[in-house]
């Protein structure tokens, strides 16, 4: 049987506000980076097609000269092939490190 007290009903603490907004910005972020790739992934963005197809086909391009030239090289670089020691003459040999960029 109920009492005759009638109770207030329980506020949620500031904190407990706090993380749910916080939950639900991140949530909201994830599913809108997703949507986001989504959309760039089906094509549907600020470039236009024909600049993205020449692109496309330009890549495929420097691949496939990259890949004749690698498949002569018998370690598979882009490169031709170097001695293992250094030629007579050549004082110095300088290695560089880095992306494709370099």
């Amino acid at each position: 049987m109920k009492s005759g007290r009638n109770h207030a009903p329980r506020s949620i603490p500031l904190w407990r506000k706090a993380c749910y907004g916080a939950l639900a910005a991140l949530v909201a972020g994830v599913v809108g980076l997703a949507v986001f790739n989504l959309l760039l992934e089906l094509g549907v963005g600020p470039a236009e097609d024909r600049q993205r197809q020449a692109a496309i086909e330009l890549n495929r391009a420097i691949n496939a000269k990259n890949r004749r030239f690698a498949d002569q090289n018998p370690f598979g670089f882009t490169d031709v092939v170097r001695a293992p020691r250094k030629p007579p003459g050549i004082t110095r040999r300088i290695a560089v490190l880095g992306d494709s960029f370099v």
